[in-house]
């Protein structure tokens, strides 16, 4: 019967020229990169999980991959240089470094819908305004419950892949078309070879201990940025994430120069394999190239680095995050709702269990890389530290929010024991009062930004 069916198939191709010709121009044409092989490699390293039988690897592909690079506890886009590093404010300490993990972290909020919290300040409608874009992500634990593998949902596409793997490897045997037949043997060869180079052990974040406290780090590409992000969690979680690499229980090792060596004789395979196929223009061509079709539409939509990044982040890590989203109308006004949403602006009187209405010490050492000291900076300090203690819900008031300071404008504080008046004049005043208001927005969305855990 498969002689039959053979024979009908040759017949279709002698009788359609223009097909032969297709079938020896599709094969090559798989050398362009449809593939973004960094980030596949970056999320290979990442979880030491992906499919044996979607390595169908490109002359430039094999560049990287045959790359004299040792391993590092960073996946390839995390190392320094490999990808825009983000900076990073700590909003405690006000130490300033460059994000660990930041292709990582990347990844993963793309997949993160974020919520647009409006603004309706009157300094939205100014002029001269110059928006910021402030996002802030919430980071919480989550239970890890994939440690032993992928989702369901990524040992389904496995298996499916197997299926239509197995499925082309008989068909081929049925039909004789024996250049498949090496073609997909070397695929696996390589995808193994990858594997014991590359990622033989999935990533996790460094042994962190619990905290009882919550932190703020702030982060952007650059000083003079207009977009800034946020992050707010326990302060243990944060650092883990923002500050420090990922660990590899196994540590820096070389590769092996055998296992190389391998590899490039496996790669040279595919391609000698689709150069045959091209060349006898038979249905070994429509066969390859249906193979590289699909490994491209599967690491495209089912194994979507964005998707693989997600699982391992919530489900294997052990993290989740939220994002809001909101503009100002200035870079003032930006940072005066960061010290707002800030736990560590105002010292903790611990006997009382309360905020106090100074400020801790360097509690805005983070500003100074944004905005140096001066004696406008320091009214603009005081005045942002006297309005947010008139903004302060009283006691009966359970919603976060004040219209004191907001609609009223209060000139004076007397917290200190003092009478001392904000600088309505100062072209920053109205920019303290719209951070104020963003931040109480913030909060409601978000919930809690309390000092301590709940």
């Amino acid at each position: 019967m498969f002689e039959s069916v053979r024979a009908t198939m040759d017949a279709i191709l002698a009788s359609h020229p223009w097909s032969g010709e297709l079938a020896g121009i599709l094969p090559l044409s798989a050398v362009i990169d449809f593939l973004d092989v960094p980030r596949t490699l970056h999320t290979f390293q990442l979880t030491g999980n992906q499919p044996l039988w979607c390595w169908s690897i490109t002359p430039s592909a094999s560049r990287l991959l045959l790359s004299n690079r040792k391993a590092q506890n960073n996946c390839y886009l995390d190392d320094f240089g490999a990808s825009l590093s983000p900076l990073c404010l700590d909003g405690r300490y006000g130490d300033l470094y460059h994000m660990a993990s930041p292709e990582t972290l990347r990844l993963y909020l793309e997949t993160l819908k974020s919520k647009q919290i409006r603004n309706n300040h009157k300094n939205m409608s100014e002029p001269d305004r110059r928006i910021q874009k402030l996002e802030v992500i919430h980071m919480h634990r989550t239970e890890q419950s994939s440690r032993s593998g992928f989702s369901l949902y990524f040992l389904v596409a496995h298996v499916m892949g197997w299926v239509f793997f197995l499925g082309l490897f008989a068909l081929s045997v049925a039909l004789h078309c024996y250049i498949t037949l090496g073609f997909l043997a070397t695929i696996i060869l390589s995808g193994a070879v990858v594997y014991f180079i590359h990622g033989s052990e999935r990533r996790n974040f460094q042994p962190r201990g619990g905290s009882e406290y919550n932190r703020v780090i702030i982060t952007a590409m650059h000083m003079n940025e207009t977009n800034w992000q946020v992050f707010y969690g326990e302060s243990s979680v944060l650092n883990s994430v923002l500050n420090n690499p990922l660990l590899s229980t196994k540590g820096p090792t070389g590769t092996p120069g055998v296992l190389r060596f391998v590899l490039r004789l496996c790669i040279i395979s595919q391609w000698g394999f689709a150069i045959g196929a091209a060349t006898l223009k038979g249905w070994d061509s429509y066969f390859i190239t249906f193979w590289i079709m699909f490994c491209i539409f599967w690491h495209t939509y089912p194994f979507a680095p964005e998707k693989i990044v997600k699982n391992w982040m919530e489900g294997y890590a052990g993290v989740r995050m939220d994002r809001y989203e909101v503009q100002l109308a200035s870079r003032r006004a930006m940072l005066n709702t960061i010290i707002a949403l800030n736990p560590d602006t105002f010292k903790f009187d611990e006997a009382m269990e309360k905020d106090t209405t100074v400020f801790c010490d360097g509690a805005f050492r983070w500003i100074d890389p944004i905005l140096k000291e001066s004696e406008d900076r320091a009214q603009w300090e005081e005045s942002t530290r006297l309005a947010m203690i008139e903004a302060r819900p009283s006691s009966g008031d359970r919603s976060g929010h004040s219209s004191e300071i907001i609609n009223e404008g209060h000139e004076e504080s007397s917290a200190a024991g003092t009478s001392i008046k904000i600088n309505k004049q100062a072209h920053w005043y109205t920019k303290i009062l719209e951070g104020i208001e963003v931040a109480a927005k913030i909060r409601d969305e978000a919930g809690t930004f309390g000092r301590r855990l709940i």
